[in-house]
């Protein structure tokens, strides 16, 4: 396995950046708003912009002052920056041999594209050929920025599922630049976040199971097991079994869940027959109150984000440390990466 190490520093005014840290050979989200520095960060590595000071290390190897070409380092753009005028075969083979290109297109799925020219594919079967042409040099790390994002959810989810495939069998540091928390949820296991060139946060799998995107909470969760006559599968979120939306996948593999905090229904008891199929207690965390919406976070022990009305809160006397109960349908828990 390989580890990569950075301590780098380099201006470009009024933006600078400088980053101290070390990745595993895991898939690690680098997150942040446009403009946090994230791309700058993977051209400073790849060789591609020069850096001020600092250093580069790719196990025992000092990159620093390495071109390129000599860096062992793996890339693949947004858009795959192939050559049109040449076949996805000779693509591939641009860094190694016709044999490891072979070998490649086979392992993403792309094996009948081989005599394609680039400019004749689909948007996701040339970051298919993108990745295999990576992997085919045998690089001893790998750059990944925002890969995928000019595909559609289902291209978008397959390859990623392919990318964390991959990378467990042949272990690298990969370093995924995304903006989408979809993405993120689905391939890293663990998360950089920047902001001005500063890193802000850094997170392991566990600790970003959930992101709250815009009207939705999402959270990654494990298949168990589907109940295609009763029209529900069912999940593991952080150990709490969940009956969700019929899912197309099989059980043992992880998916990425959405669920709307304004789907739970709160109760404070233990209440009569229901059409809910999830009936959770839980206590209530954390009360946000902005802008005329209350939104609970309930510990069941997995935690759920609930929108209330203030006159909710009033009348059921909601507070944090309250213990109470969600419905919540099966049909509101969705898979929003199949």
């Amino acid at each position: 396995m390989s580890r990569l190490h950075c301590k780098l520093r380099l201006s470009r005014p009024p933006f600078s950046l400088e980053v101290e840290t070390q990745f595993e050979s895991e898939i690690t989200a680098i997150a942040g708003d446009s403009g946090a520095g994230k791309s700058t960060w993977l051209a400073a590595l790849l060789g591609s912009i020069p850096i001020e000071r600092g250093a580069i290390t790719l196990d025992d190897r000092e990159l620093t002052k390495l071109p390129m070409h000599a860096r062992r380092i793996g890339m693949v753009f947004q858009q795959g920056a192939l050559f049109p005028h040449l076949t996805v075969e000779r693509n591939v083979a641009f860094s190694a041999s016709i044999d490891q290109a072979r070998r490649w297109l086979e392992r993403v799925g792309a094996a009948e594209l081989a005599e394609r020219r680039c400019d004749q594919l689909s948007g996701g079967e040339r970051q298919r050929v993108a990745l295999a042409r990576a992997l085919a040099a045998e690089p001893q790390a790998l750059l990944l920025d925002e890969p995928f994002s000019a595909l559609d959810r289902q291209a978008r989810s397959e390859l990623n599922r392919l990318l964390r495939t991959l990378q467990e069998e042949r272990p690298l540091p990969c370093l995924y630049v995304s903006h989408d928390p979809i993405d993120i949820l689905q391939v890293a296991q663990r998360r950089v976040t920047l902001e001005a060139g500063r890193i802000v946060a850094d997170e392991r799998a566990q600790e970003f199971d959930t992101i709250l995107d815009a009207e939705r909470q999402l959270f990654r969760a494990r298949i168990v097991e589907h109940h295609p006559s009763s029209g529900f599968s069912e999940i593991d979120y952080q150990g709490t079994r969940l009956q969700c939306s019929p899912v197309d996948l099989e059980p043992g593999n992880e998916a990425v869940f959405a669920l709307r905090p304004s789907d739970p229904i709160i109760t404070l008891g233990e209440s009569g027959p229901t059409s809910a199929r999830n009936r959770l207690r839980g206590t209530i965390r954390q009360l946000d109150d902005a802008s005329g919406r209350v939104t609970l976070t309930v510990e069941t022990p997995a935690p759920i984000r609930v929108r209330v009305t203030p006159d909710a809160v009033a009348s059921l006397e909601l507070a944090v440390g309250r213990a109470v109960e969600l419905l919540i349908k099966a049909s509101a828990i969705r898979n929003v990466a199949q």
